[in-house]
């Protein structure tokens, strides 16, 4: 039975960390022996996987873990290892060229680099390219999950064309069918959730500065059917306190609901009317692929990257070309009124289907190098 192993920060409220849970799932009814190694703790997403199966470093910082990661490679000589999120990628390197380079080691990138180290990486690019460029050399293959990602990482490294970069997109669709029917249990919660309020918005995502949530409820508090909207926010995060404020100084606490982190997101997908993304930058954003799994119909910023491609363009969603709020008020107003073709949007979900995309993974793996 051949060996995956999966290096993460942690199993938190984040699109990477959903992903590679799905990946686990997957693979593991495959028949490979699938294990985390993780950094510091289990969190949310821990709950799906098997203690037995996950290995926690407890290690404040990634530096520490070089040797413990080292060591776990050395002592359980996986066959294949997939490392997510930089600097950890960078720091799983040099852990496998210790172990000596147990198994083939593919690394994977979520996001826009160039982009975070602007806002989030508290190292300056010039450090994180020097970094980069000196480890991922060695790795046997790089994962992307969007075109985009793939053309920023190809900047960032300075590789060539032929390098061995490739794009696979984030496995979302399990659904074989669109059934927007629903039953008693979920009418009752349908009724919780939304109340009676006419319209109902969706967003999903961590409260962060990336995010840009400040402008969707600026965009909500122009809408010209206010009264009748409900604008649903689900996701935790460091703005928490500052968004609460933003909804109250509009007089909109009753209209727009922070909801934290919600493990099952189905009924909310399901009843809403329209999904909206306001983010300044997206490497891939699995909560738009999620919406179109539910035929819901999305509004997104545009920021060239990965919802864009998920979109193809405007052909299943509608892309505001600006960052004011006032043209995506009018954009929200309109969607609200538009017929959609909820089948239609359904059927782009299915180009990333689990099956599929755990499969474009382990071929990608099996490939001499």
């Amino acid at each position: 039975m051949k060996k995956i192993f999966i290096i993460l920060p942690d199993l938190g409220d984040g699109g990477a960390e959903k992903l590679s849970v799905n990946l686990f799932q997957e693979w593991s009814k495959l028949n490979f022996d699938v294990y985390f190694v993780l950094i510091k703790k289990a969190g949310i997403f821990g709950k799906k996987i098997p203690k037995k199966k996950i290995f926690i470093l407890k290690e404040k910082n990634f530096i520490n873990s070089i040797f413990k990661l080292k060591n776990i490679f050395s002592e359980n000589k996986p066959d294949f290892i997939l490392s997510s999120m930089w600097p950890l990628t960078s720091i799983t390197v040099l852990s496998w060229l210790l172990s000596g380079r147990s198994g083939k080691l593919f690394l994977s990138d979520h996001t826009i680099i160039s982009q975070s180290a602007k806002y989030e990486i508290k190292y300056p690019l010039i450090i994180i390219k020097y970094v980069m460029r000196l480890t991922y050399k060695y790795a046997n293959g790089i994962i992307a999950v969007s075109k985009a990602v793939k053309t920023d990482l190809k900047k960032l490294l300075n590789f060539k064309d032929k390098a061995n970069i490739k794009v696979i997109y984030n496995p979302i669709t399990k659904n074989s069918e669109l059934n927007l029917k629903l039953n008693e249990e979920e009418k009752r919660l349908s009724k919780k959730i939304w109340g009676n309020y006419k319209f109902k918005i969706l967003n999903v995502g961590k409260l962060k500065t990336q995010k840009n949530h400040k402008l969707l409820i600026e965009a909500i508090s122009n809408c010209k059917n206010i009264k009748n909207i409900r604008l649903i926010i689900v996701g935790t995060g460091e703005l928490m306190n500052q968004l609460k404020k933003k909804i109250l100084s509009h007089n909109l606490d009753k209209n727009i609901l922070l909801l934290g982190h919600r493990q099952d997101l189905k009924i909310y997908y399901k009843t809403a009317d329209l999904f909206v993304l306001t983010s300044d930058w997206e490497g891939f954003s699995n909560v738009t692929a999620e919406a179109l799994e539910y035929g819901l119909p999305v509004i997104t910023t545009d920021y060239r990257y990965g919802p864009v491609e998920i979109l193809d363009k405007d052909k299943y969603g509608t892309i505001i070309n600006s960052k004011k709020s006032q043209n995506l008020t009018i954009a929200i107003d309109q969607n609200l009124k538009k017929k959609h073709d909820r089948k239609k949007l359904f059927n782009r979900s299915k180009i990333f289907n689990i099956k599929k995309i755990a499969n474009n993974y382990l071929n990608f793996f099996k490939n001499d190098f």
